[in-house]
């Protein structure tokens, strides 16, 4: 009887919606290339970094011209042999227009998922 209890509830919460934001970009290696995918119908903007090189950054994310991926469009960034070292991982932070950052007029995000790419 537990057994049970335990699948129905595993079945109800693993049908619920959870949001389709987290699959409206994906981020691959393909012939030398990092290629961001923007499946969504609005734009989506990106950052890119160094998996290790995280713990020494502090970002924050803009919306603008040079980070933009328009809807079913990609990016296609070349890989050298030095390109993501030393993790050899890439981590694609994306997200889609949010709000005006107070006192700006630059958009900040609305949320920021992200990817970690393996690169070789």
């Amino acid at each position: 009887m537990k057994g049970l209890l335990v699948l129905m509830i595993l079945v109800v919460f693993g049908c619920q919606d959870m949001g389709s934001s987290f699959t409206d970009v994906s981020a691959t290696v393909h012939n030398s290339q990092l290629v961001i995918r923007n499946y969504s119908s609005s734009s989506v903007y990106y950052a890119i970094f160094e998996r290790q090189s995280l713990a020494y950054i502090n970002w924050g994310p803009v919306t603008c011209a040079n980070n933009t991926i328009e809807p079913l469009h990609a990016v296609k960034l070349q890989i050298t042999d030095s390109s993501y070292l030393p993790s050899n991982e890439a981590v694609v932070f994306w997200w889609h227009q949010g709000k005006k950052y107070a006192g700006t007029d630059v958009n900040g995000p609305d949320e920021i998922p992200f990817i970690v790419v393996k690169i070789r």
